[in-house]
């Protein structure tokens, strides 16, 4: 990151964020939000962003379109743990 860039990490679990901050928190560049993440993307949704890591079920399977859609032109959208899962994705549906 260069010095005019910014982290935005978002958890509902304070635990993690405590990490972050423990770490990281004399950057001024990095905003914590402890939240859960459909909340913070339907609220934030007109932010763009030049990377999002998405990790959790909001932003990687629901609210997919809004989570892309926060993406600058050329930016990076990148998630994890895509190997099935024992709950399985019933009810989950994009927009088409």
């Amino acid at each position: 990151m260069d010095k005019n860039s910014t982290l935005t990490s978002i958890d509902n679990n304070d635990e993690y964020l405590k990490i972050a901050e423990k770490y990281l928190g004399n950057d001024k560049r990095l905003n914590l939000a402890l939240t859960d993440g459909e909340n913070w993307i339907t609220e934030n949704k007109d932010k763009k962003f030049d990377f999002i890591f998405a990790d959790t079920w909001h932003g990687k399977y629901l609210l997919l379109d809004e989570a892309i859609s926060m993406l600058n032109k050329g930016g990076i959208y990148v998630i994890d743990d895509m190997l099935p899962q024992p709950i399985g994705l019933k009810g989950i549906k994009r927009k088409q």
